[in-house]
């Protein structure tokens, strides 16, 4: 198993369905601050140096979407993971859009976790390599 270092901020809201997710990510090495609000999302991002963001999102909660707005004006903003409980194609598409990394189904295994997460810091190190260009 990789063990990874880090920041990880884990928005829950609206529900606590990502506390497993964070147990994963917490074992796997990740400093994990669970956030509760877009606000303290944003607080969080700046105030710390963090590596990675996971959110759910789903077509009651489409807060996230507010966030990625945001982060397309942060320099070497952190990646983010959003995390569905079903398949709604269109809500997916457009969090791709404005930049979400990954979007990804709910329940997710400790094996695929690890490689999302592998892939998610790997483009953020070739992104401050390059000086914050994409």
């Amino acid at each position: 198993m990789n063990d990874f270092s880090g920041r990880v901020v884990l928005w829950k809201a609206p529900q606590d369905a990502l506390d497993e997710l964070g147990k994963s990510l917490a074992r796997l090495g990740f400093q994990v601050q669970e956030v509760d609000s877009l606000e303290d999302v944003r607080a969080a991002i700046q105030g710390h140096d963090t590596d990675l963001v996971v959110t759910r999102l789903c077509g009651c909660f489409r807060r996230p979407l507010e966030l990625l707005a945001w982060l397309e004006q942060v320099p070497l903003a952190p990646p983010v993971l959003i995390v569905t409980a079903g398949v709604d194609v269109p809500l997916y598409l457009e969090a791709m859009r404005r930049g979400a990394f990954d979007c990804v189904g709910l329940p997710l295994n400790e094996n695929e976790l690890v490689r999302i997460v592998t892939r998610a810091l790997e483009a953020r190190h070739m992104r401050a390599a390059a000086g914050g260009r994409e």
